[in-house]
């Protein structure tokens, strides 16, 4: 009889169902099969089984398992029972760096499927090639996808044809629902012959858009707005709420401009972890047309740009209320506890000036350094120091030299764009000659009337996207302005006036200073400030507070 491997041990069921797929388990078959398997080799299954719904098997961050693990190296299991290795992940690396980490917690993966003893060599070895084949299979999967999302943009679609805030599908769509082998009911869109697949406009949301993203670049306060529309009725997708940072992440798609976004590269930003520094449209550079009807003007959309490129990067949010005059401005430039940038909103406070406990001062402080957990040592410093340290800085740029310095950071955004026009435009015009050469091609009957169709597409795709870069190019180069110094000398000469009030401040603060980092020291040493203007710069030394 062979040695029972398992024999006496506790396991946690651990299951990943994906509902779509209809080759996949449930998790009521899962479950069975694993209690069948338990059974068998007298092991125990200990914990609740709570299966992962429709989570990707290439990252584990989203899901259950590290809350396993935990419980493994607690002494509440021996391990976890998987129904096949694909179910503990599809990312091969991982995979194994999860398994380390179970491992070094003193617990062990067990899969009914691939059930020889992972202690043994064959055993090792039957492992690692399942890990293999299950990443591969999953590379294959998300190329498929890719390809898919590519050929609807193409076609000039979204990834897919889910609803987007402004738009619906139409009211001839219907809604067919598909039972699985496994068991789950899977629900899509029939295809309609009345709308194709376009997504047409959702008169209870669409028009509200449209005015919404026209009062806000003609000045009106979009906390303001945000308040107005919910009244109004005005509910997101979800029918909940809508603040003002989901407004703007409705309206930076473009979407509502009849576009469609894309990159084609990935962007990094050298304060904040994320991949990509927000999704604000100018960390977009693949923009075309799209099928469905626009809700508002091209010349809208982009002086709707340029107003979120004149704002501070991740604050379009913020309350457009604030107690002082840097309120919304200071973010940390320290390092969190994992060593990366922390890149914190910082809050206000109050704290004693010394031990004595008899005078109050205001401070600021990273919210991860307040916040629980802390994830930040912070970096305090004082209203004071900040405001001093502006003052200071304003008074510098009136200067010749410093005025000279912004207006040679701002030539070169301007010479940047001028070479990329000129890298664009003749694109342009080869992709207009080709589309032109295409229907000459079809009067001539020299090519069918599907294949012009579908090079139409591709062609008109491309020509839209070097125009749509080209627009892009252009607003940099309008934009790319030096600070009317006159303005600058007014705000100082008007900065200790008792009847300035603090929202003049902040909004004249804003107009010229893009953020204001907060650098930690060693103790004993002021935080270091950094001011970073809101034209094109060269990094100065930031001051000590």
């Amino acid at each position: 009889m062979l040695e029972n491997p398992y024999d006496g041990m506790r396991l946690i069921p651990y299951g990943r169902v994906s509902q779509l797929h209809e080759d996949s388990e449930s998790d009521a078959d899962q479950f069975d099969k694993m209690a069948a398997f338990a059974e068998r080799h007298n092991v125990t299954l200990v914990g609740k089984y709570e299966p992962d719904l429709d989570m990707s098997g290439t990252e584990f961050s989203k899901r259950k398992v590290r809350k396993y693990i935990s419980a493994v190296a607690d002494g509440e299991a021996d391990g976890i029972l998987v129904m096949r290795l694909s179910r503990w992940g599809r990312n091969d690396t991982e995979n194994r760096v999860y398994e380390k980490e179970l491992s070094s917690a003193g617990g062990i993966l067990v899969s009914v499927m691939e059930s020889e003893d992972p202690n043994t060599r064959a055993g090792r070895l039957r492992r690692k090639m399942a890990y293999l084949l299950d990443s591969e299979e999953s590379e294959t999967r998300g190329d498929y996808w890719r390809d898919t999302h590519e050929k609807r943009r193409a076609n000039g679609r979204p990834h897919n044809g889910s609803a987007r805030f402004g738009y619906m599908r139409c009211p001839e769509c219907i809604v067919v629902e598909e039972t699985l082998k496994n068991g789950s009911v899977h629900r899509r869109y029939a295809k309609c012959k009345a709308c194709k697949g376009i997504l047409v406009v959702d008169p209870a949301r669409g028009p509200y858009a449209a005015e919404f993203m026209k009062r806000w670049v003609n000045g009106e306060g979009a906390s303001a707005l945000a308040l107005e529309m919910y009244e109004r009725g005005v509910r997101s997708l979800a029918g909940k709420k809508m603040g003002v940072s989901q407004w703007f992440a409705a309206l930076d798609s473009g979407f509502i401009a009849g576009l469609l976004r894309g990159r084609t590269l990935p962007l990094k930003h050298p304060l904040y972890k994320k991949r990509y520094p927000s999704n604000r449209p100018e960390h977009y550079d693949r923009w075309q047309k799209g099928e469905h009807a626009a809700l508002v003007s091209l010349e809208l959309w982009e002086a709707y740009k340029r107003k979120r490129r004149s704002q501070s990067p991740e604050k379009a949010s913020r309350s457009d209320k604030g107690k002082y005059s840097v309120s919304g401005l200071l973010w940390c430039a320290s390092n969190d506890k994992s060593g990366g940038p922390c890149g914190g909103k910082y809050k206000a406070g109050t704290t004693y000036s010394d031990s004595t406990r008899t005078e109050k001062v205001k401070m600021f402080n990273c919210r991860h350094a307040l916040d629980a957990p802390k994830t930040c040592a912070g970096a305090q410093v004082r209203l004071t120091s900040v405001e001093s340290a502006v003052l200071q800085w304003l008074e510098e740029q009136r200067t010749g030299e410093t005025a000279a310095l912004a207006e040679e950071a701002a030539t070169e955004v301007r010479d940047t764009a001028e070479a990329r026009l000129k890298e664009l435009r003749p694109r342009l015009e080869k992709a207009q000659a080709k589309l032109d050469n295409l229907l000459d091609l079809k009067l001539e009957g020299e090519i069918d009337g599907a294949t012009y169709e579908r090079k139409q597409k591709e062609l008109v795709a491309q020509r839209d996207m070097y125009a749509a870069q080209i627009a892009d190019a252009e607003d940099r180069h309008r934009s790319a302005s030096t600070p009317h110094m006159e303005a600058i000398g007014n705000l100082v000469d008007r900065w200790h006036d008792p009847k300035m009030k603090v929202s003049v401040k902040q909004a004249s603060l804003r107009s010229v200073i893009r953020e204001i980092r907060i650098h930690r020291t060693p103790r004993g040493y002021p935080s270091r400030i950094e001011i970073v203007p809101s034209w094109p710069h060269q990094p100065a030394e930031s001051q000590e507070a």
